[in-house]
């Protein structure tokens, strides 16, 4: 007969345990299938029977480990602490002991990475003896959940009152009333944030913690930010050193929380004064706070304090504070792109100047990569050509190649990215690397071997059908189409003549005509954008109706910023017999590159120019619905990597769409590319 395992039987065990604690109050309920959670926990009014709407999330963690100390601890990898810390409810962490038939929980948003062994690839969340199931336990955790939805609440007022809590007799060599007088001062400093409150301090306030061993800012009980001192700790004349250290913790505590306004405002204000500019990691967090917070001019100048220490940890750290901007590339204003190159260049220069050129090409590589995001080549290339020449080891990098390949194929030296790309690949890059080769060696005239690349990349079963790759498989079919049409297999490209000649055919010509006078054009160059669109035309006039969906198809694919060329495509593909096994592509395709509201105007023009018996408001609404039908696009971040200690590779990723940042070490020779 079928047995029971153990690891089942302890599952069983550990929530009638959890369910027999939790009483008639609440009510646990699994979640099925498990995505992440093993359910979650509703409280209920005893005496009316009613929900109160109050509910968190738990997770079961059972074992039957005899000896305590080893029993009360459990390790999480790094994907599932994300997405423990992305969830809009508190998640209570159950431990439950077999042997003692008890149960400890902590909320997993009270992990302190000091004590809880964060790695590279997961981290051990800890219990403790006084996590211990009791009649108290309920009480608390009510309070707890409304603490937490409290402080993540979008409408918290300001400013947020701040309270001491320290031994009567005072700490770090200072009296109680040292620091609270410190403690007042410097909340002074953003007044429209902070306000020092006397008195006790209440369940669930804001607190600062000092004693000899830490420093912490903490709200109630939802999260605590932990400063850990050694023996040579300085408090400063009056305490202002505790005072700005304190409020850098309850800036990390409100990034905790995701209140990224709040924490970047203290950020700006304390943690150029802080003991912690020369720790890379809480100045990342509070840098993607800034990030998310759009408080780009108040990094930059955050990081132009930092810069100007003599201290090379101090520097080091700052570089996080220029991460904003590099973030919001796209979208940056005059005056944010202005400060930035200003930083950016006033930093290559300090580098300089102290005989610094790992560092001068460090930031020489950042400042090229955001021309490069910004489609500015000639300025990126010569900033990755910086980098290269200061730090020879970039040289030896797949990530440098990939990335200047994408410098070159922007400045339309399709061969050299092509010759880019092929030496990112030797060093170990993905096959992305061989995607974009491709892209650059059609560019270049080279249609058979860029279309043989197209389709390797493309019958790779990881990449088949997945909507971040439609592009390629609409460029695999547009020089197939053209290598077959056209009957070449490469060609020197003469696009300025083409273009010309495609300019010049006008309304005037018979169809015919244009057509072959665009078919003179595309000799001159298979890859130009405006014959393929105006022989789309000319073939509607002919009557060529399969013809005219794979002229504007080309057109769109080769000029993909053109929202008239991808909303003819969109109006052909509904009446196209050819078009069903490339509508996703098409679609994911144009909503990528020309903007889905831009490509749905040009279908509603060319409805309305239909006559009146056309359906125009359900044809409309049959494209718009298949838009609606696609996935949503990846929101993937930023990532810089950068050449760090000993030429291992420090990857650094922020998103200004989640509250994940992070620097990764990849040792030397283990560096896989992009």
């Amino acid at each position: 007969m079928p047995r029971r395992t153990r690891e089942h039987q302890l599952e069983g065990e550990s929530r009638l345990a959890f369910e027999r604690a939790l009483g008639s109050r609440f009510v646990f309920r699994s979640e099925d299938p498990d995505y992440g959670v093993d359910g979650s926990v509703e409280e209920f009014d005893t005496e009316l029977g009613q929900a109160t709407g109050l509910r968190f999330f738990a997770q079961l963690k059972a074992t039957d480990e005899a000896v305590l100390a080893k029993a009360l601890h459990a390790r999480i990898s790094l994907e599932t602490a994300d997405y423990y810390r992305a969830l809009s409810l508190p998640l209570l962490m159950v431990r439950y002991h077999a042997p003692t038939n008890r149960t400890f929980t902590r909320w997993f948003h009270q992990f302190d990475p000091y004590f809880g062994g964060l790695g590279d690839k997961g981290l051990t969340f800890r219990w403790v003896e006084s996590d211990v199931w009791d009649g108290q336990r309920p009480e608390r955790l009510v309070a707890d959940v409304q603490a937490f939805l409290r402080w993540r609440s979008p409408s918290l007022p300001l400013p947020v009152t701040v309270r001491r809590d320290c031994p009567a007799e005072g700490a770090l060599g200072l009296s109680g009333s040292e620091i609270r007088v410190g403690l007042q001062r410097r909340a002074e400093d953003r007044p429209d944030v902070l306000r020092f409150g006397g008195g006790s301090p209440e369940p669930g306030e804001a607190l600062v913690e000092v004693t000899d061993d830490q420093i912490a800012g903490a709200l109630g009980t939802v999260t605590r930010a932990v400063l850990h001192l050694d023996s040579g700790y300085d408090p400063g004349p009056s305490g202002d050193q505790i005072a700005v250290d304190a409020y850098v913790m309850v800036a990390l505590a409100f990034e905790n929380v995701g209140q990224d306004d709040i924490a970047g405002r203290l950020a700006a204000a304390y943690f150029a004064e802080s003991t912690l500019t020369q720790a890379f990691e809480p100045a990342l967090a509070l840098s993607a706070a800034m990030a998310r917070g759009r408080r780009v001019l108040e990094a930059l100048d955050l990081a132009e304090r930092l810069d100007v220490s003599d201290d090379p940890s101090t520097s080091a750290a700052s570089f996080a504070f220029t991460l904003p901007a590099l973030a919001h590339g796209e979208t940056l204003s005059e005056r944010e792109l202005k400060d930035y190159r200003g930083t950016m260049r006033a930093r290559i220069a300090r580098r300089h100047e102290r005989g610094d050129l790992v560092g001068a090409a460090r930031e020489s590589y950042g400042l090229g990569n955001h021309f490069r995001n910004r489609e500015s080549p000639h300025e990126a290339l010569q900033l990755y050509k910086d980098a290269g020449r200061l730090e020879p080891a970039y040289l030896q990098r797949a990530h440098y190649w990939f990335e200047l390949g994408g410098v070159f194929f922007f400045a339309q030296y399709y061969s050299e990215a092509a010759d880019a790309y092929e030496r990112a690949l030797g060093l170990g890059a993905d096959s992305m690397a061989a995607a974009l080769k491709a892209d650059s060696l059609m560019f270049q005239g080279e249609y058979a071997e860029a279309h043989e690349l197209f389709e390797s990349f493309n019958r790779d079963s990881a990449h088949h059908e997945n909507p971040r790759f439609a592009e390629y498989r609409l460029k695999e079919f547009v020089l197939r189409f053209v290598i077959n049409e056209r009957a070449i297999s490469r060609q020197d490209r003469q696009p300025e003549l083409a273009e010309r000649l495609s300019g010049s055919v006008g309304g005037d010509l018979e169809p015919g005509a244009a057509a072959a006078s665009l078919d003179k054009a595309l000799d001159l160059d298979a890859l130009c954008g405006l014959a393929w669109f105006n022989r789309g035309t000319a073939d509607r006039l002919l009557g060529a109706t399969e013809r005219v969906f794979v002229d504007y198809l080309i057109a769109a694919v080769l000029q993909p910023w053109d929202p008239e060329a991808w909303g003819n495509v969109v109006v052909l593909a509904a009446f196209s017999e050819s078009a069903p096994y490339y509508l996703g592509d098409i679609l994911v395709t144009a909503r990528r590159q020309a903007g889905e509201s831009n490509v749905v105007d040009w279908v509603i023009r060319t409805a309305k120019a239909q006559s009146e018996a056309f359906p125009h408001q359900d044809f409309v609404a049959m494209i718009q619905g298949m838009f609606d039908e696609l996935p949503a696009e990846e929101q993937p971040g930023f990532t810089l990597r950068s050449l760090g200690a000993g030429g291992a590779v420090d990857e650094t990723f922020l998103s200004v769409h989640s509250d994940e940042a992070y620097r990764r070490r990849t040792p030397p020779k283990a560096d896989q590319g992009q």
